[in-house]
């Protein structure tokens, strides 16, 4: 279904990564970017979330309103012996009337992959989770830049808040990555997009290919790595690309229910990302982005990923 894109870093930019559970340039220190300082004429920022605007970072996430389902798992009380006052829900209502509780998805969700239920951000699709990431570390007259053939939200989002978009020519159709890179620092580009397998063209980038890539980005530029079709490779291209977020502190990777879970009427997407980007994206996302279809549909949604991901591992 996907064909592998024949990108490959030329020597010198960084030899291919013989572990895929790490990504770090050899002989490379993540604390020491003064090669991309110098390519760049400015100094670099110690992540992504420290160029953003002041006001943005100055927020703090919204706490909802504690819901019947985590009282209930935290006190050990029947769910139907709580009447909850808190939120202004209307009690006499079934199912509809109340907000969406989002714990159980968020726990299954990060217990699939490994990290804290904080690096887990859930959004209303994961073109939610796009168009955050352009209101966030975009602003009007900043270069955005992504693949010719590329998903088209990601231009849609970056031009919305009226950023300059740097589309670069593909490679077989797919993400030339040393083009890109060099379009980044060319640009000084706060955000990159790559759908890895590509979206529409379907091409794939082997991982050691992408760990070089995310090397060549200097740390305070967003690298948006798009997994809605990641689910679909075969087993020995299907590498989790989670462990890298230790490693570098402007990753982001987006994946969907939309697609191979069959739920794209629910529109739930969901980004994992280090915990520090992760209370930005929570404090400016709307409060509560996923539609509550039917009772507890989010424990029910929970239970369904997990009950997937178990066969797609079998």
């Amino acid at each position: 279904m996907f064909r592998s894109a024949s990108s490959v870093f030329a020597s010198g930019v960084g030899s291919l990564s013989k572990s895929l559970s790490s990504c770090f340039r050899p002989g490379f220190s993540s604390e020491d970017d003064s090669h991309h300082g110098a390519a760049l004429d400015r100094p670099i920022f110690s992540d992504p979330v420290e160029r953003i605007a002041s006001h943005l970072r100055a927020l703090t996430p919204y706490q909802v309103g504690r819901s019947t389902q985590e009282i209930s798992r935290e006190f050990n009380i029947p769910e139907a012996q709580i009447i909850k006052l808190a939120s202004n829900e209307n009690p006499w209502v079934e199912g509809h009337a109340r907000y969406p509780d989002e714990f159980a998805l968020r726990e299954a969700i990060a217990h699939q992959h490994g990290v804290s239920p904080k690096r887990v951000v859930l959004g209303n699709g994961s073109d939610e989770i796009l168009t955050l990431t352009a209101q966030i570390f975009l602003k009007k007259g900043a270069a955005s830049v992504m693949s010719q053939y590329a998903y088209l939200a990601y231009k849609n989002a970056s031009q919305n808040v009226g950023a300059k978009i740097i589309e670069v020519p593909a490679l077989d159709h797919g993400n030339d990555l040393v083009a890109l890179a060099e379009a980044v620092r060319q640009h000084d580009a706060r955000v990159v997009w790559v759908a890895n397998p590509n979206n529409p063209t379907g091409t794939f980038i082997q991982s050691p290919a992408l760990c070089d890539f995310l090397n060549a980005v200097p740390r305070d530029v967003v690298v948006v790595l798009d997994e809605a079709y990641w689910d679909y490779l075969p087993d020995h291209q299907r590498f989790s690309h989670v462990p890298w977020l230790d490693q570098h502190p402007n990753l982001v990777i987006a994946k969907t229910f939309s697609k191979i879970h069959g739920l794209a009427g629910h529109r739930i997407g969901y980004a994992l990302m280090p915990e520090k980007m992760a209370s930005v994206y929570q404090s400016v996302r709307q409060t509560y982005p996923l539609q509550h279809r039917r009772p507890r549909s989010r424990a029910q949604l929970a239970g369904r990923y997990r009950r997937d991901r178990a066969l797609s591992r079998a």
